[in-house]
């Protein structure tokens, strides 16, 4: 928990760097980012380029896992949640100052969730087949 802490904190200093230069006086790109709309944030190359991730790797992946059933159902749908989690905390990112440490937990914990989840379904499956293994032995 605390690596994945730290890689979210370094995100969110890389998006504050982000955007402290996109609402700098001086930048080209704050026409495009003035106001709150989501239309605006939509036009964010971070926020575009996570959705070209989605688009092509993420939901093609979802819907093969979905064909194949069983125990990769259960976890697919953790994964297609973690990423709608991660594209909302970008989005959130983007418009907002450093949260302090408390508000940085409350925020991660809808992909924490989705990671234990994913991580919980192949322990479960592992212990069984552990189980079984052992037995046979």
């Amino acid at each position: 928990m605390d690596d994945q802490l730290k890689r979210l904190e370094a995100v969110t200093n890389r998006l504050e760097s982000i955007a402290s230069r996109i609402s700098s006086p001086n930048s080209s790109v704050q026409s495009n980012v003035n106001g709150d709309s989501a239309n605006n944030v939509d036009n964010l190359p971070i926020i575009h380029d996570y959705d070209i991730i989605i688009k092509e790797s993420v939901k093609p992946f979802l819907v093969i896992s979905q064909k194949i059933g069983g125990d990769l159902t259960t976890m697919s749908d953790h994964v297609g949640r973690l990423f709608n989690a991660q594209q909302q905390f970008l989005r959130e990112a983007v418009q907002s100052k450093k949260p302090n440490d408390q508000q940085i937990m409350e925020i991660i914990k809808p992909q924490s969730t989705e990671i234990e989840a994913i991580t919980g379904v192949y322990k479960e499956k592992n212990m069984d087949t552990s189980r079984r293994l052992f037995i046979f032995l």
